[in-house]
């Protein structure tokens, strides 16, 4: 009976949907893959009523309900997939993703263990080590900033208590509360009341329809509003962003949705970077929105990005070569046809000569009464004279037509020049490194300043100078690189080491090596324990600092699998005597680490 109502069943679903029950897996996935997640949750659901033992069913549903932002039934489904098949890491890793976005650890790092039992050498296994230790390390961390808060708390009620002792004093003796010893309550009713904050929507209208300078400004404002907040009118917000013409207002907004962690934020940032169209500012500012994101579709992503940023220059180099082969060409052609003209027009001017000397020869111009001029010693008669006057007028025609064309050609060869000198400059500018070491990498672009570009002749856009959208480029390129390297994708290597190609410069090579070591390439590092012996310059000491951290954590992890007590020492002696506490803290995060893996 049961098997009879099954096959109805199905039988019903082949009527309304015409489709095999794989079909419409195989038709949920791609929706799930488009980001119509309404659809390929609806046609999943469907599945699981006709192919209810398929756990790949249940998985891609999960997936769908998790972008969809409903994680309780992303984890029902997942659960389901596992309880058919508790085998594929896949489900746990991503089971693992959901309780990370719940803030809850301990069942994450169950999950993820499971990943590491099954698959310990996969690329599952690998990432949810990484993952693992990244959570217990946020977890030490949140420990730490508890004692902190505690001791800061006691600390308070500290001074609290010294100072109600204190007034408690100055009243036995009769003397008046001074300011400083005012209760806190008395102090509040004499400072100015503090202004409420404006609604967040309020804000939102702003945007939408003040003018400029007030967009300007109520966008700089949205970005102080808690991530909750934004939240709520996110769906605005990036509604705004993929029609924003201002370059300020837009960067600000992509800052303002990049708070709120949800998959239509992700995939929106995620466009931006890709979009060839966009500025490159604004591309880098959804990249620090994003990079410490650590996800498949993130890594696939920003490797994409990468690759066709190499691609693109490789085109334009490319194009450049045949526009300039195309353009020389065109110039030849012009060339030969100006000369052509040159010729005939002096033929032509030769003739006129001849037709003067035979119609006004000394001596024989014409009088009053029968026509005077001769040919070869005999008088021209009047057709004569009309046929070399009429010839002499078509030479003169074609001499003013023939100049004009040649006046065409000139002006056409001169835009030649101009194009063909901007594709050897385009080309020049390729082979020359534009140096950007004074910018820094780890700085956000909406703190950087450049220096206002001049204006450029015609013809000559790149040779005097590199202008803010070109250095941008580079920026671009390094920041996704030292996110691949963050993200520890190995895949990337070969991608990284053509982006360095294209768009390194000596001043930044630091940073290249910082990222093939966090790779598991340890190039230089005799250079890199120099540096953390150098002094710090006297500019940019936080790009120097953030360089430092990266130095100290390459340089731990090549430990891990290269004894050397010297580096090891250097180490422990920046624990104690490091300049600055990240210093310090990236120091002691290194042996800590060191020492897990000797125990180990």
């Amino acid at each position: 009976m049961k098997n009879i109502i099954l096959f109805c069943v199905i039988i019903m679903n082949l009527m309304l949907y015409g489709k095999e029950p794989e079909e419409l897996l195989n038709e949920g996935i791609i929706y799930l893959k488009t980001g119509d997640y309404d659809k390929s949750i609806k046609i999943l659901e469907e599945a699981t009523r006709t192919i209810s033992d398929n756990a790949d069913v249940y998985y891609y549903l999960g997936e769908s309900y998790f972008r969809k932002g409903d994680s309780e039934k992303a984890i029902s489904n997942l659960q389901k997939a596992i309880s058919i098949n508790s085998q594929n890491p896949s489900y746990y890793y991503t089971l693992a993703i959901v309780y990370i976005s719940q803030n809850k650890n301990k069942e994450a790092i169950e999950a993820l263990n499971k990943v590491i039992s099954i698959s310990p050498l996969g690329l599952y296994g690998k990432s949810a080590v990484r993952l693992k230790g990244e959570i217990e390390s946020k977890e030490k961390d949140i420990e730490i900033v508890k004692k902190w808060e505690k001791e800061e708390i006691e600390e308070r009620k500290r001074k609290e208590e010294m100072k109600k002792e204190k007034e408690e004093s100055q009243l036995k003796q009769g003397l008046p509360p001074t300011s400083e010893t005012l209760p806190s309550e008395l102090i509040q009713t004499q400072q100015e009341p503090e202004k409420n904050k404006v609604p967040i929507i309020t804000i939102l209208k702003r945007i939408k329809f003040g003018r400029e300078d007030v967009r300007k400004k109520a966008s700089s404002e949205i970005i102080g509003y808690p991530s909750k907040e934004i939240e709520k009118v996110i769906t605005d917000i990036i509604e705004i962003i993929k029609n924003e013409g201002i370059p300020e207002i837009k960067r600000n907004l992509i800052i303002a949705a990049g708070k709120v962690n949800n998959p239509e934020v992700v995939d929106m940032l995620l466009d931006i970077i890709k979009n060839e169209n966009e500025l490159f500012e604004i591309r880098i500012v959804a990249l620090d929105c994003i990079s410490n994101l650590k996800s498949e579709k993130v890594v696939e992503e920003l490797r994409y990005a990468l690759t066709n940023m190499i691609s693109r220059r490789e085109r334009e180099r490319e194009d450049a070569r045949r526009n300039i082969q195309d353009i020389n060409q065109k110039l030849d052609d012009l060339t030969v046809r100006k000369i052509f003209l040159n010729s005939e027009i002096q033929n032509l001017n030769n003739r006129i000569a001849q037709i003067d000397s035979q119609l006004f020869q000394e001596g024989t111009l014409p009088s009053e009464g029968p026509p005077a001029f001769t040919q070869g010693g005999r008088a021209l008669t009047e057709t004569q004279i009309k046929k070399l006057r009429e010839e002499r007028r078509l030479n003169e025609e074609k001499i003013n037509k023939n100049n004009e064309e040649i006046a065409k050609i000139d002006k056409e060869l001169e835009e030649l020049n101009v194009k063909k000198r901007r594709y050897e400059d385009l080309l020049e500018l390729r082979k020359r490194k534009i140096d950007i070491s004074s910018i820094g990498i780890s700085t956000p672009i909406t703190q950087i300043e450049y220096g206002k570009s001049p204006d450029l002749p015609v013809g000559s856009i790149y040779s005097q100078g590199e202008t803010d959208e070109q250095k941008n480029e580079i920026i671009l390129a390094i920041k996704i690189i030292n996110a691949l390297a963050n993200l520890r994708d190995t895949d990337s290597i070969s991608i990284i080491k053509r982006a360095w190609r294209e768009f390194g410069t000596p001043g930044l090579r630091i940073y290249y090596y910082i990222a093939l070591g966090k790779l598991g390439e340890y190039r230089s590092i005799d250079l890199m324990v120099s540096r953390l012996k150098e002094n710090y310059p006297q500019g940019n000491v936080e790009e120097e600092i953030y360089i430092r951290m990266n130095i100290i954590e390459v340089l731990g992890e090549y430990l891990k699998n290269n004894p050397d007590q010297g580096i090891k020492e250097l180490i422990e002696y920046l624990v104690e005597e490091g300049e600055y506490p990240q210093i310090q803290n990236a120091a002691k995060k290194a042996i800590s680490s060191l020492a897990k893996t000797e125990n180990n």
